[in-house]
Parts: C-alpha cells; sequence; structure tokens
C-alpha cells in the first residue's frame, strides 16, 4: 500500500458583503461548484496575474454589463444581420 501525501493546506477566516454572497451562491448554482473553489480559483488567478489594472471596470460598468446580459435573456438583442444592416445603412 502507498501513502498519497495531501498538499499543505491553509485555512483563512474571511468577511463577505451579503451581495457577494449572493452573487458566488448564484454562480457556483449556474457551474454546479462550490462557493469555496469558486474563492479559492479567484484567489490562484489573482495570484498569478496580480492585481487588476488601475483601469479595471468600475461599478458603473459592471452594472451597464449585467444589464446587456438582462437585455439579452429577455431577448432584447439584435442579430448579426440586423447589426449588419444598420451599419450599412448609416454607410450610405
Amino acid at each position: 500500500m502507498t501513502a498519497v501525501r495531501k498538499p499543505a493546506m491553509q485555512t483563512y477566516d474571511i468577511e463577505l458583503d451579503q451581495e457577494i454572497v449572493d452573487r458566488l451562491r448564484r454562480m457556483a448554482e449556474k457551474t454546479g461548484d462550490t462557493i469555496e473553489n469558486l474563492i479559492a480559483s479567484a484567489a490562484l488567478d489573482y495570484a498569478d496575474r496580480g492585481p487588476p489594472p488601475l483601469n479595471a471596470w468600475t461599478k458603473e460598468d459592471r452594472a451597464e454589463i449585467e444589464e446587456g446580459f438582462a437585455q439579452i435573456d429577455r431577448g432584447e438583442a439584435f442579430t448579426q444581420e440586423q447589426v449588419e444592416a444598420r451599419i450599412d445603412a448609416l454607410l450610405r
């Protein structure tokens, strides 16, 4: 029998706003993952990439992006053909 050595793990207690917890819960439900794994993945990504650039998206930017996704979910989107037709019309 061969023993398998587990990597050393460190545990941290962190406090998160309820809004963040809710968003993580929704993401975990969508992906079938756990909140703990999502946080660990984000921490690893941060450790690999470093802090975001100074021009990172603002809260308002993210809100507008979320609204765009909501519009798509509601069917309020243009097809590729519609976009091309509008561009063609503008260029005439």
